[in-house]
């Protein structure tokens, strides 16, 4: 978001400048229209709760064997500090802050092409209920039929044009770090120091590498099953030009700000009890 006067001299300035003040009073509505706008297009919202909805199923099994009474406590923390009202508030006010206007009116044009509007829907749809049943039917057909080779290479040079895999790796690893710690916190048994942590989730890193590069290929094949390869590969020149890395970039960031942001809450009510 860019940086705003103090109250003290928007006062002034008002005062003294009343036809700027007009002026400025019709930039707000502007950006704030753009920045919802291109936050809706997108289906962050819907990309945050399943990682944290995936991550909450795996340590419900209480993999680092706490007792049962401390795992479900922890679990229930951190159910609360990654709600979804408070993941996607912290989201789109990242998004906020990296606004630029010459960046964010060519998505917006983008936004109305009708590769955007096929291609991102595709993207809506594959979290809905609707979706998810689209899924089972579309990997049954790869199980019988795999997709050309073509495909799947657009797909992948897709991802490396999204950034996603380093991205993905990074979000995994704030949410792992922090349950980490507070199993460190909570745990009668063993606790961790910072160096000790590092070298968990060094390790985590290293495991899920591969496999997320493999989940991210199969997950997108999966989400853009009917989607023309012609707009494909036109979605995919979207995001090789400076327009398409910012809006990655953006959401990037604004993905991870959100985790970080949970993951503090989280650790500070654990650190609590």
């Amino acid at each position: 978001m860019m940086t705003r006067a103090s109250q003290l001299l928007s006062a002034i300035l008002i005062l003294m400048m009343p036809c700027l003040s007009v002026a400025q009073g019709s930039v707000t509505p502007d950006k704030e229209e753009a920045i919802s706008r291109i936050f809706s297009a997108l289906p962050v919202e819907a990309s945050l709760n399943e990682v944290s909805k995936d991550l909450n199923q795996q340590f419900s099994q209480n993999p680092f064997g706490l007792p049962t009474d401390k795992n479900d406590q922890m679990m229930q923390i951190f159910r609360k500090a990654f709600n979804t009202d408070s993941l996607s508030e912290s989201a789109h006010h990242s998004l906020e802050k990296q606004y630029k206007p010459a960046f964010a009116d060519s998505v917006l044009e983008w936004l109305d092409t009708p590769t955007a509007d096929s291609v991102m829907s595709q993207e809506h749809e594959f979290y809905t209920i609707q979706g998810m049943r689209k899924r089972i039917i579309s990997k049954y057909e790869y199980e019988q039929n795999p997709p050309p080779e073509d495909r799947q290479e657009i797909v992948r040079s897709l991802i490396n044009a999204q950034n996603a895999v380093n991205s993905e790796v990074r979000s995994q690893t704030i949410i792992f770090r922090a349950l980490v710690s507070a199993f460190s916190v909570l745990s009668d048994q063993r606790s961790f120091n910072e160096s000790q942590i590092d070298d968990i989730v060094g390790n985590f890193n290293s495991r899920i590498q591969g496999q997320i590069e493999q989940e991210l290929s199969n997950q997108l094949l999966l989400m853009y099953h009917d989607v023309d390869t012609t707009m494909l590969k036109d979605y995919r020149t979207f995001y090789n030009s400076p327009t398409g890395q910012w809006l990655s970039d953006a959401r990037s960031e604004a993905v991870h700000t959100a985790f970080q942001e949970a993951a503090d809450r989280f650790l500070s009510d654990v650190r609590e009890l």
